[in-house]
């Protein structure tokens, strides 16, 4: 089975060279995770409709998502973290924030474009801490926003017709906050905070897909039972964690940058 999960990897490594994209330069810890990377989001649920059930020519879905962001970055501000602080709200700085977001996307079934959206009431995100209860996910909303951007499929272009690949990159993002513990941006001078620091600002990222391989190196459905992987930017393989899994399912992976 090594044999073969090496044999994938050169292979997918080898596909992956061929597509010209952002995601070639991004380092990499031993996790698989981008050095650099400031938020990672994962999809719990996802609600999927074609336009054409015969001739499909737009996918379109809604999810819901939940991740952390690092400390001092814009969906985990420094001076919101030390406002929850002051108030008794927090008992620890430099932690990273948890996130929870609803997302909206539609996209190109032949050319892979397409367009993701995030704006209340129906989308958007949330920073969340515990509050009433400390076991469960943390779901007191702190701050929120919208947020919106440009997917595109990447595919290995040396095929005809192009192979589609497990990524979907993410470019000229924008985020932007919209309150923090419900009073709007323009106004939270009177918390002690500085409208300024919460201006929009440029995201990019990239969707990374789970999948499964079987004896011959060739791609299968990943499900629950079954070992599951991410294709790293320099095609390698990155096994799905029992962490990054939703109700024992390999969850599509987000990550983020600003």
């Amino acid at each position: 089975m090594t044999r073969d999960r090496n044999r994938a990897a050169a292979l997918l490594s080898l596909l992956f060279m061929t597509v010209i994209s952002p995601l070639t330069a991004v380092a990499h810890d031993r996790n698989g995770f981008p050095k650099k990377v400031d938020a990672r989001l994962y999809e719990v649920t996802e609600n999927m409709t074609l336009d054409d059930l015969e001739h499909p020519t737009l996918r379109s879905a809604t999810a819901a998502l939940q991740g952390t962001a690092n400390f001092g970055t814009p969906l985990c501000p420094a001076d919101v973290v030390r406002l929850l602080l002051s108030l008794g709200l927090l008992t620890k700085v430099d932690r990273p924030c948890t996130i929870t977001a609803i997302g909206s996307d539609v996209v190109d079934t032949e050319t892979g474009a397409g367009t993701l959206t995030g704006i209340p009431p129906a989308g958007g995100f949330s920073v969340v801490i515990n509050l009433d209860n400390t076991t469960d996910a943390p779901e007191f909303v702190v701050m929120t926003g919208q947020f919106e951007g440009t997917m595109q499929v990447l595919a290995d272009t040396s095929v005809n017709p192009p192979r589609q690949l497990p990524l979907i990159a993410l470019t000229g993002g924008t985020l932007t906050p919209l309150d923090v513990l419900g009073v709007p941006i323009e106004q939270v001078a009177v918390l002690g905070l500085d409208p300024a620091s919460f201006a929009p600002v440029n995201l990019t990222g990239v969707f990374r897909l789970p999948f499964s391989l079987d004896r011959s190196g060739k791609r299968r459905r990943a499900h629950l039972g079954r070992d599951a992987y991410y294709l790293g930017d320099r095609g390698q393989l990155i096994k799905v964690k029992p962490e990054e899994r939703s109700l024992g399912f390999p969850a599509v992976r987000i990550e983020i940058d600003f």
